[in-house]
């Protein structure tokens, strides 16, 4: 999945697709990175995304590290 850079800030919205669909010919409903966001930041940290078209897609996150 590999899409335009000025829609790379936007896929993090919720009930946002990008008009792609899966393996299985679906499309999404715009749930799924809006839920990991949220929850990457409740832990600390952040996601990042970039993406070449028609090439590739690349996710980063990181989350803060738990102190005893």
């Amino acid at each position: 999945m590999a899409f335009r850079e000025d829609k790379q800030k936007e896929i993090f919205e919720l009930f946002t697709t990008i008009g792609n669909v899966d393996r299985n010919g679906n499309k999404g409903h715009g749930i799924g990175l809006s839920t990991v966001q949220k929850l990457i930041n409740s832990l600390g940290g952040s996601i990042s995304v970039s993406s070449v078209e028609g090439e590739s897609t690349t996710f980063q996150f990181s989350i803060a590290a738990i102190e005893n």
